[in-house]
């Protein structure tokens, strides 16, 4: 369907569920190391490779029972779930990066998965992706039962793909991990989300967001193919930046 889409043979809505099943489909062809790495780097370390592990299982849009919750459905249904070896992790995910996620969607997100998984062994974990006012960590409980909530961007995530590839380009490997990476980037450049030269230029490295960040970029977008690019990328975080949301990179000039 990617490919259909690149040569315009097919087209497909540019919403939040296109976003959401495009980009974490392909993350999901990457050996289980990768898509950990992507995963726990785009939540800023909050989450720990090890403790995940393997990936047994990933679904879309599975529907929960909804017992137990004031709601008018009879199921609840997040976006992704992933079950990891040693987590649980629930994805709520927004189309854009600020605005969207409240705590009671995540509440019944959780409430759900204890219905469907009332046994369960390992911790649950949700990732409220995009939609977000702050990146401060928080927490849902039920009767005395936790759910850790981290947040992040989609810029975030996009980053930390893009951070795998360079890494990856650096050793060996195989050919389809190459036609993976560049199907992912091609589904984040779809959605509306600057991967261009910026994200890949040596001289630029990860510490934190700030306003003489934005300044650099903006007295240097001559270097880039049009201004088109300074809107895709400040479209994103310009709502977080005023609210001093984003503190996970810095572009530092060598």
């Amino acid at each position: 369907m990617i490919h259909a889409v690149r040569q315009g043979k097919a087209k497909i809505g540019r919403n939040e569920d296109s976003l959401t099943s495009s980009v974490f489909q392909l993350l999901g062809y990457l050996p289980d190391e990768m898509f950990c790495s992507i995963l726990c780097s785009a939540l800023r370390g909050n989450v720990d490779e090890a403790i995940l592990g393997r990936l047994e299982e990933i679904e879309f849009w599975p529907k929960w029972d909804a017992a137990g919750i004031d709601s008018h459905n009879n199921f609840i249904e997040p976006d992704v779930f992933l079950r990891f070896e040693g987590a649980d992790l629930i994805i709520e995910a927004k189309r854009y990066d600020e605005k969207g996620q409240y705590e009671p969607q995540w509440l019944n997100e959780f409430q759900a998965c204890l219905n469907e998984y009332p046994e369960r062994e390992k911790p649950v974990i949700l990732w409220a992706l995009g939609g977000i006012n702050d990146l401060a960590n928080d927490a849902v409980e039920i009767e005395g039962q936790t759910c850790k909530v981290f947040k992040s961007t989609w810029t975030m995530l996009v980053n930390a793909v893009q951070s795998e590839h360079q890494k990856q380009e650096s050793t060996p490997q195989s050919s389809h991990l190459d036609r993976i990476f560049s199907d992912l980037i091609f589904a984040f450049q779809f959605h509306g989300f600057f991967v261009g030269e910026w994200f890949a230029d040596s001289r630029l490295k990860h510490l934190g967001w700030s306003s003489h960040s934005l300044n650099f970029v903006t007295e240097n977008k001559q270097r880039f193919d049009s201004d088109k690019w300074l809107y895709s990328l400040t479209q994103p975080v310009r709502y977080n930046l005023n609210h001093k949301a984003i503190e996970t990179w810095n572009i530092a000039i060598r």
